[in-house]
């Protein structure tokens, strides 16, 4: 689910400028990715890519899937958009930046209050379905992916985040009610 992310001037959706969506992506196979949209028409290419590579399954179709040929004609004009962070459901070594697996992003949200600590201001927290576990990302100013940062290895089915309107406070959805 796409979270905006605070930006300098702030989001000004009747001027054009809607801020930054952060968007969890779920593989089918092997991967999970985080994209960064800044204004329309970015393609993340689903069901032709998943994760950092084409998905063979669907590329190489009989019939052909006719999605995957179309990126950059006229049918569909955008070019595939790679993600700003890529995990692998089996091999750490793989994932960008290298380090952890997964199998079920759950898109997270920004923090941008003033109660945690200076290293999570503006960080994008965000977690894993299969493996339980909550991460903050941390981003340069072209929203790419600069550090992951180990947060909490044991959550319970998370689904969802929420901010406290009047405190900050980052909450999560869980649909289980032990680890």
């Amino acid at each position: 689910r796409p979270c905006p992310k605070p930006t300098p001037a702030g989001p000004t959706p009747r001027a054009g400028s809607p801020g930054t969506a952060s968007i969890g992506n779920r593989g089918l196979k092997a991967w999970e990715a985080l994209g960064v949209v800044r204004k329309g028409g970015p393609t993340f290419g689903w069901p032709c890519y998943e994760g950092p590579n084409p998905l063979a399954d669907f590329v190489n179709a009989t019939p052909a899937h006719n999605g995957c040929g179309t990126f950059g004609t006229s049918d569909n004009p955008s070019q595939w958009t790679a993600p700003r962070m890529t995990y692998n459901h089996t091999d750490s070594t793989l994932s960008q930046p290298p380090g952890f697996i997964g199998n079920g992003i759950t898109g997270g949200i920004f923090y941008s209050g003033a109660f945690y600590p200076l290293q999570y201001r503006n960080a994008y927290f965000f977690a894993d379905f299969g493996q339980g576990w909550l991460k903050v990302a941390t981003m340069d100013s072209t929203d790419h992916v600069t550090s992951i940062t180990d947060m909490d290895p044991w959550l319970a089915g998370p689904v969802d985040f929420a901010r406290d309107p009047i405190s900050g406070d980052l909450f999560y959805v869980s649909i289980y009610d032990q680890v």
